[in-house]
């Protein structure tokens, strides 16, 4: 998804990974309170000719191949999205 947005002439604004937040034993679990809170990534774009910005925000939610998506996580980003 990045790349695509990369090719598209948007760039990296700003990204947050809450999952990745806050990790207490070298890396192996985050903590319970950012465990299914949703990514998300920032993207910004300038158009060359007259200036306006575009921004577009893209969800991380999480999924696995035994227990699927995180049902949580996306739950929050759909009702933020609303």
């Amino acid at each position: 998804m990045r790349r695509a947005y990369e090719r598209a002439g948007f760039v990296v604004q700003r990204f947050e990974y809450p999952s990745q937040l806050g990790r207490t034993d070298g890396g192996a679990q985050p903590k319970p309170e950012l465990a299914h809170r949703p990514g998300a990534i920032l993207f910004r774009k300038i158009d060359p000719d007259g200036g306006r910005v575009a921004l577009e925000l893209l969800y991380l939610v999480g999924e696995t191949s035994t227990g699927g998506v995180d049902r949580e996580a996306l739950a929050i980003a759909l009702r933020e999205r609303a």
